[in-house]
This record gives structure tokens, sequence and C-alpha cells, in this order.
């Protein structure tokens, strides 16, 4: 699935969410930008997997970026965690918008070196702030509001 970086965030909805904005929906044939990533970003992005995590799914998407088709997945201290079946919420910095990343955007970073946009860099920088923030609530409201007339 390919959405733009800072769109509105309108996964398999009926209208898009305005105040939730999409980064890192990659797929190949699509330019994204890429650099070097903070290895504190990737760190805290990497604790994202966990304390952030929301839309689960059943299945699992493989990156068409490799060539390989086989599901990707990092050790973390809790355990192995695989990846491209949920997604990471995070409000900004300033708390105004929600950003929404497919948890595959790890992979991206460090195997594909894809840069986020510089506002979602930010929100990770300043996740600590929103340690008791429940990303899995504030998405499943969301997403039902999404269907509600």
């Amino acid at each position: 699935m390919y959405f733009p970086d800072l769109a509105q965030y309108q996964y398999d909805l009926p209208r898009p969410l305005p105040e939730v904005l999409t980064v890192g929906w990659l797929k190949a044939g699509h330019v994204f930008p890429v650099g070097a990533l903070n290895s504190d970003i990737v760190r805290t992005l990497e604790a994202l997997l966990t304390s952030h995590r929301a839309h689960k799914m059943r299945g699992f998407h493989y990156c068409d970026l490799c060539p390989a088709r086989e599901p990707i997945h990092v050790h973390l201290p809790e355990g192995p965690v695989f990846l491209s079946s949920a997604e990471i919420w995070l409000p900004a910095a300033d708390g105004t918008i929600i950003f929404a990343a497919p948890d595959l955007i790890l992979h991206y970073v460090s195997a594909h070196r894809y840069l986020p946009p510089v506002l979602f860099q930010r929100a990770i920088q300043t996740a600590s702030r929103w340690a008791d923030w429940n990303a899995k609530l504030e998405a499943d409201c969301r997403l039902e509001a999404a269907f509600a007339k």
C-alpha cells in the first residue's frame, strides 16, 4: 500500500482522517527521500514498535523493495517482533496531529535508508512525553469515527 508522506490517512476508510498524516508507506516504483537517520531516533523508533503499536492486522505485507519475499522481524529486549502487520501511531511534537506509519518503517529506515519527514523525526525525538498515550485506543476511536455517519 502506498501513500505519500504527510497525506491524510485513509487506509481502507470511507473518508480521510484530516488530523492523522501518513509517513513511510513506501512501495516500489515510488521515489522516497534517502539519507542517514540519527541512531537515537532509530532506537526510539524500535521502542515505539511495542509502546505505540496500533491497527494490528492478520498476516504480513512483504517489503516489495527487497528481492526476498519473507516476513521481516527485529529482535527487541521483549523478544522478536514481526514487522508489516501493524502501524505505529505517534502524536507530533506539539500534539496537534498524529502520524500513522506502517511498522515496516523501521526496516525501510534500516535497510533502504528511507529518511522520514523532519516533523516525524521531531515526533520521535519527543516521544517520551507521550509515554502514557494509548496509540491503540486512539487509532480504534478515530478509525471507528471514520465509519460513523
